[in-house]
């Protein structure tokens, strides 16, 4: 049996609970294209951020567990990089700082517990006796 991979430091699904940009909070509007609502890290390399309406943008993701230093970049420029200090003050909390393009952020995220996935909260059924989705 294959072993399977070793999951990042900052694994998980964070919801954004506050986006700061430029000492400005933003405020969670659903047609807003530059506001984060969710940031998914999967693996070592590479992060998806899901913005307000919905889009994804896929970038490059690097963590430096030494000081504790988040290297963001394009994936269509890969030299283009952005970087972020992050703070984990509890657990299921991210706190992260840095520039991305010419502004400041400062973002505090939350981590979503994956147990409450409903596949995960139900299980897998091959046969149901009564529909679940009514």
């Amino acid at each position: 049996m294959a072993k399977k991979p070793k999951k990042p430091l900052l694994y998980g699904i964070y919801n954004v609970e506050s986006f700061i940009r430029n000492q400005d909070t933003v405020a969670p509007l659903a047609t807003d294209t530059t506001r984060w609502k969710r940031l998914i890290i999967s693996n070592s390399n590479s992060a998806q951020i899901k913005l307000m309406n919905d889009t994804n943008r896929y970038v490059g993701f690097k963590v430096d567990t030494q000081i504790h230093y988040v290297v963001i970049n394009t994936v269509t420029d890969t030299s283009d990089k952005f970087y972020f200090t992050y703070t984990q003050p509890r657990p299921g909390v991210l706190l992260l700082k840095g520039k991305w393009m010419e502004d400041s952020l400062k973002i505090k995220l939350n981590r979503f517990d994956e147990k409450q996935f409903m596949l995960m909260r139900r299980g897998f059924h091959w046969i149901n006796e009564y529909p679940f989705n009514k």
